[in-house]
């Protein structure tokens, strides 16, 4: 699979341009809870962050033992691990908060029920920090669905605790967990799928390509699928995905939201309209759109009171 362009913010100088132009951050960052951070130790933040997110590239966790914690290190210790992962999410119901999701505790069930079949899925895309987990806790409890997030996988993997680059260090093994990795290996997309269980997927969504892949491996198992985007643009999506940063000490790289990902799911979501619209490509089960540059996130349009967009409209 290739890589998704960003350009590099190496140094002092080329991170506080990147601020500066592309973002609008020109002497400080104001944060949620109201403090605010100067331009230039956010500067010294992000070199840091980014150092460390290249260093982490090197070794993932998924084949190589170099960065894993010495408890879950050798194949044997990680398969076990891996194996617990899946089955907490499978039996665990899912959390109000995502950040409270570890090892032992947290799941990706609906919260006090079992997860009804249907053989529905439904994709919520957007960029990082859009306001996907609004969307796709309300489908998960009201459509008794369980949750597709290799996010929910990645929080239980141990080398993410306190780690500054810690996502991007285990980033390939949560999405082999979710979703598979083509070569049978167990996977919550297996069990699923499986028993025909709604599920509801959240994912970039970037790649039109992935994103078709994706909804066939659905079909192929059966299922109706549906797409919803969660529109905003790359600049709020970055000061968003900073501000989290920032009060969390996790870490993704703002130039890969802004530069690789940049507006692809929304144009992505388009695309798929017309196509839909002209006859080109009738496999969506529905379509829909919820704008998030404010909050609370506001219906954009809908294809059919299929999609989640309809349902978020009446619950509004």
């Amino acid at each position: 699979m290739t890589s998704l362009f960003a350009r590099a913010l190496l140094d002092h100088e080329t991170i506080e341009a990147f601020l500066v132009r592309c973002l609008g951050i020109t002497h400080e960052l104001l944060l949620d809870n109201g403090s605010r951070v100067p331009l230039h130790e956010l500067c010294k933040r992000i070199r840091d962050a980014e150092s460390a997110v290249g260093a982490a590239h090197a070794s993932s966790t998924l084949s190589s033992g170099r960065n894993r914690v010495p408890e879950y290190r050798s194949d044997a210790a990680r398969a076990i691990v891996r194996d617990r992962i899946i089955g907490e999410l499978i039996v665990n119901d899912r959390l109000d908060f995502d950040e409270h999701i570890r090892l032992g505790h947290g799941g990706a069930k609906p919260q006090g029920k079992q997860a009804q079949t249907g053989s529905a899925a439904y994709l919520v895309t957007g960029l990082p920090a859009s306001g996907k987990s609004a969307l796709v806790s309300m489908l998960s409890d009201r459509l008794g669905a369980m949750v597709l997030d290799s996010d929910f996988a990645k929080r239980k993997l141990p080398e993410l605790d306190h780690a500054l680059a810690g996502a991007s260090m285990v980033h390939d093994e949560p999405n082999m967990l979710v979703f598979g990795d083509g070569s049978g290996t167990p996977s919550l997309f297996e069990y699923c799928t499986s028993k025909k269980l709604n599920v509801v997927v959240s994912v970039v969504g970037s790649k039109e390509s992935g994103l078709k892949t994706l909804r066939q491996s659905f079909i192929k198992a059966g299922y109706r699928v549906h797409l919803t985007v969660m529109l905003l643009d790359r600049v709020e999506a970055a000061r968003r995905a900073l501000r989290r940063f920032i009060q969390t000490g996790r870490y993704v790289p703002i130039n890969l939201i802004f530069d690789g990902h940049a507006n692809e799911p929304v144009l992505n979501y388009y695309k798929a309209w017309t196509d839909t619209v002209a006859g080109r490509d009738l496999q969506w089960a529905s379509l829909g759109a919820l704008s998030t540059g404010s909050l609370p996130a506001k219906v954009d349009g809908y294809s059919s009171d299929a999609n989640p967009a309809a349902l978020w409209e009446r619950l509004s």
